[in-house]
C-alpha cells in the first residue's frame, strides 16, 4: 500500500510537469527575436520565430518531462529499495527471533533433559539405597536366626545332656541299691554259713555233712550272683558312654 501511494504521487507530480504552464508559453512565444528589428519584420519571420518558439517550448517540455520521469523512477526506485531493506532488516530480525527462539527451545529441552537424567540417577540412587538397607535388615535377620538356632541347639544339648546325667544317675542309684541289696544278701549268706558252720561244729554228728554242702553251695551262689550284678553295671555304662558319643557326633555343629 505505501509503495503504491508513492508511485501514485510521483505519477500525479509528472503529469502536473509534462506541460508547462499557458502563460509561460505565451511568454516564450511572444519574445522578439534578437537579431531583428521590429519595424523590418514580415509575417513569415514572424511565422519562422513561432515555430522556433514552439519547437523551443516543446524540447523544453521534453526535457522537463525526461527529468521528471527520471526522478520519478529514480524515487520510485529508491523507496522501493528502501522497503525492500526493510523487509530484509525485518525478515532478519524475524529470522533471528526465530533462531533466537529455536536456541531457547534447545537451552529448555536440554535442561529438561538434564533435570529428567536428574531424577533417575536419583530414583536409580533410592533404589540401590533400598536394596542396600534391605540387604543389611536380611542379614541382620539370617544373624539372629542363625545365632537363635544356636542358643536353641546349645539350649537342646544341655537339656539332653543333663537328661541323660540323671538317666545316669537314676541308673547308677538303681545298680548301687542293686548291688547294696546284692551284698546284704551276701552278708546275710556269709552270717547264715556261718551259724551254720557253728551248728556244723556243735551238731558234728546231728546236721551231717549234707547241710554244710548246701551251705557252702549257697554261698558260692551269692558271689557269683554279685559278681555278675558288677559285670552288668560296667556294661551299662560302656553302652551309655557309646549312646552319648553317637548323640553327640549326629547333631549338627
Amino acid at each position: 500500500m505505501a509503495i503504491n501511494e508513492v508511485d501514485n504521487n510521483l505519477k500525479e507530480k509528472v503529469l502536473r510537469a509534462i506541460s508547462l504552464p499557458p502563460l509561460l508559453k505565451e511568454a516564450l512565444v511572444s519574445l522578439p527575436d534578437c537579431s531583428s528589428s521590429s519595424s523590418s519584420s514580415s509575417n513569415l519571420q514572424q511565422q519562422q520565430q513561432q515555430q522556433h518558439a514552439t519547437m523551443m517550448i516543446e524540447s523544453c517540455e521534453a526535457w522537463v518531462q525526461q527529468c521528471v520521469a527520471l526522478a520519478w523512477v529514480t524515487c520510485a526506485a529508491r523507496e522501493r529499495e528502501r522497503h525492500r531493506q526493510e523487509l530484509l532488516l525485518l525478515q532478519q530480525q524475524m529470522q533471528q527471533q526465530q533462531q533466537q527462539q529455536q536456541l531457547l527451545l534447545q537451552d529448555e529441552r536440554r535442561q529438561l533433559e538434564l533435570q529428567q537424567q536428574q531424577v533417575q540417577l536419583l530414583q536409580q540412587q533410592l533404589e540401590l539405597r533400598k536394596q542396600i538397607h534391605q540387604t543389611e535388615i536380611q542379614e541382620r535377620e539370617n544373624q539372629w536366626k542363625r545365632k537363635l538356632k544356636q542358643a536353641l541347639q546349645q539350649q537342646l544339648q544341655q537339656q539332653q545332656q543333663l537328661q541323660q546325667q540323671q538317666q545316669l544317675q537314676q541308673q547308677m542309684e538303681r545298680i548301687s541299691s542293686a548291688a547294696a541289696s546284692d551284698a546284704a544278701d551276701t552278708a546275710a549268706a556269709a552270717a547264715e554259713y556261718e551259724q551254720q558252720q557253728q551248728l556244723l561244729q556243735q551238731q558234728q554228728l546231728q546236721s551231717g555233712v549234707s547241710k554244710a554242702a548246701a551251705s557252702y553251695r549257697k554261698y558260692e551262689y551269692k558271689e557269683a550272683s554279685a559278681a555278675t550284678t558288677a559285670v552288668y553295671i560296667q556294661q551299662q555304662q560302656q553302652q551309655q558312654q557309646q549312646q552319648q558319643q553317637q548323640q553327640q557326633q549326629q547333631q549338627p555343629p
